[in-house]
């Protein structure tokens, strides 16, 4: 199970989704799960939107769930109540509905909890899993720290029981590093890479948990290696405006980079994990095309890595 984590607007889904069809591309049957966030991941594969607790397939090998707190809760409680009747009083109780929201951490533990189930899922004709991979899109980095963080301290709270029980399940597939890797998503700017230094702390000396990859999102790439060339003085003038105008970007662009740079020099001093840089998609939005040349962007990182080691 690969968590995908970071701060809002570094493309969280945008790397969830290319992940998604890499393992597709690999024969890999794959869920793609939303935590609790916007939808925005059926989109980008240009499919209408999922309803909630229901699965569906977004591409050849991907399957899409949209996973809420409160619906993973009555899944869950409608596995245990036999009575339809029963289970619909319950729903509808305003004394349910309150305690739901008002319990602390109850549906962040039931929304990981709903992932435990999927990943225990076989198949009725092999009985081997059902998903050779679960991707999970988080919501922003606090929040998604809070469901992390979750199985633990529930775990801890209750000595026996039941809620002892789920979070101990839980628990025992989110710490093992053969099964679950935590994956960080940044740009290049100072204020996600502070960030993403602190998540990495804070997983590292008090979650304990496994860390994967840091993704580094959006990029910029220099048009050309060394000092920008001086324009010849034909090209300075009125007439050449478009020629100017495209080494004005240029020049942009090249001191973007150099201020990507630094940052990307923060992360490989600091951090253990290995680097997965992404350059910037220039497009007015994240379509099919743009997943495609990230996920090429990805594999072949990943080839690297593993050629590296």
């Amino acid at each position: 199970m690969l968590f995908i984590i970071g701060k809002g607007g570094v493309g969280k889904s945008t790397i969830a989704a290319a992940l998604a069809l890499l393992a597709a591309q690999r024969g890999k049957k794959t869920l793609l799960a939303e935590l609790d966030t916007e939808e925005s991941i059926s989109f980008l594969f240009g499919s209408p939107s999922i309803e909630k607790a229901n699965k569906k397939e977004l591409y050849p090998g991907i399957y899409g769930l949209h996973v809420d707190g409160k619906a993973a809760l009555e899944e869950y409680l409608g596995i245990i109540l036999k009575s339809q009747r029963l289970k619909e009083l319950i729903f509808r109780s305003k004394t349910y509905n309150y305690f739901v929201s008002a319990a602390p951490g109850l549906k962040e533990l039931m929304a990981v909890g709903k992932l435990w189930y999927e990943e225990q899922l076989q198949d009725e004709r092999t009985g081997s899993p059902l998903w050779d991979l679960i991707i999970v899109d988080t919501p922003a980095t606090g929040h998604a720290l809070q469901y992390i963080r979750m199985p633990k301290a529930a775990y801890d709270s209750f000595a026996t029981g039941v809620v002892h029980r789920e979070a101990k399940r839980v628990l025992d597939l989110i710490a093992d590093p053969e099964k679950t890797l935590l994956n960080i998503v940044t740009t290049a700017e100072e204020m996600p890479v502070n960030e993403t230094l602190d998540v990495v702390d804070k997983i590292r000396k008090k979650a304990n948990l496994p860390l994967g990859y840091i993704f580094i999102n959006k990029i910029f790439t220099p048009l050309w290696s060394g000092e920008m060339p001086s324009l010849p003085n034909p090209y300075n003038s009125p007439e050449n405006g478009l020629l100017r105008s495209i080494c004005h970007w240029a020049e942009v662009v090249m001191e973007r980079w150099v201020r990507n740079k630094i940052q990307i020099d923060r992360l490989e001093s600091k951090l253990p994990a290995p680097l997965i840089k992404i350059p910037y998609i220039f497009s007015a939005e994240i379509t099919m095309k743009e997943l495609l040349i990230i996920t090429r962007e990805i594999e072949s990182q990943l080839k690297q890595l593993v050629i590296s080691h």
